[in-house]
C-alpha cells in the first residue's frame, strides 16, 4: 500500500490512542482516585470538587489558545507544548501536599486536554481524509472508550500498589510524553497539511457539484399519468 494510502490511517491510530489516554488519565480517573487523595491529605470534599472543576474550566475555557498556536507555529508545535503542560499537571498531582498543587495539576491538565488531542487531531484528520465524518466519528469513539477503562485503570494501578495513588499520576505522565512526542513525530508538515487539505477540499466540491448536477427522478405522477 502507497505511504500515502496507509498514513491517513496511521495518524487516526495514534491520535485516537492520545485521545484514549488523556480521557482516561483525567475526568474518569480522577474520580477514583481523589478519595485515596482526600483520605491521605486530610482536605475537604468541597476543595476536593473545586479541583475537578478546574480541570472541567480549564479544559472549555482554553479552547481558544490551540488555534492560536496552530495558526502561528504548527500543529506539532501545539502538540508538543500540549504534552509538556500535560506532563507537567500530572507531575503535580503526583507532588501533591497540598490542595493548592492539587489545584494547579488540575488546571494544568485541563488546559494540556485542548492542546494536546482534540483540537490538533481534529485539524490533522480534517486535511488527510476525505471522508471527514466517518474518521471523526472513529476518533471520537475510539478516544472516548477512554472515559470507560479510566477508572479500571486507576483502580489496577492502585490496587498493584497497595492503596498508593501517587504511581498512577507517575505513570500517566510518562505515558503521555510518550504518546505525545511519538503522534509529534508522525504529523506532516504544515506545508504537506496545507497541501493535502486543499486537495480534499476540492474533490468534496467536485463530489457536491457532481450530485447537485444529477438528474433529478421524474415524481411517480409523471408515471401514473
Amino acid at each position: 500500500m502507497p505511504r500515502s494510502e496507509w498514513r491517513p490511517w496511521v495518524l487516526l491510530g495514534v491520535f485516537s490512542l492520545l485521545l484514549f489516554l488523556i480521557s482516561a488519565a483525567t475526568f474518569s480517573s480522577l474520580g477514583v482516585v481523589l478519595p485515596a487523595m482526600v483520605a491521605e491529605q486530610e482536605w475537604s470534599w468541597a476543595q476536593a470538587g473545586l479541583g475537578f472543576t478546574l480541570l472541567g474550566a480549564c479544559c472549555g475555557g482554553s479552547a481558544w489558545f490551540p488555534p492560536m498556536v496552530i495558526r502561528r507555529f504548527g500543529v506539532r508545535a501545539a502538540l508538543l507544548l500540549g504534552t509538556a503542560v500535560m506532563a507537567l499537571g500530572f507531575v503535580c498531582l503526583y507532588l501533591t501536599q497540598s490542595v493548592w498543587i492539587y489545584f494547579l495539576g488540575t488546571a494544568l491538565c485541563g488546559v494540556a486536554y485542548q492542546l494536546m488531542a482534540l483540537i490538533p487531531g481534529t485539524h490533522v484528520l480534517a486535511a488527510v481524509f476525505q471522508k471527514r465524518a466517518m474518521a471523526f466519528g472513529l476518533y471520537f469513539t475510539l478516544g472516548g472508550l477512554g472515559g470507560v477503562a479510566g477508572p479500571w485503570m486507576a483502580l489496577g494501578v492502585m490496587e498493584a500498589t497497595g492503596g498508593e495513588w501517587r504511581p498512577f499520576w507517575a505513570l500517566q505522565a510518562v505515558a503521555a510524553l510518550g504518546i505525545g512526542v511519538l503522534c509529534s513525530l508522525l504529523i506532516p508538515s504544515s506545508a504537506w497539511l496545507k497541501t493535502s487539505s486543499e486537495k480534499i477540499d476540492a474533490a468534496v466540491k467536485a463530489d457536491a457539484e457532481a450530485a447537485a448536477a444529477a438528474p433529478t427522478p421524474a415524481p411517480l405522477a409523471v408515471y401514473r399519468t
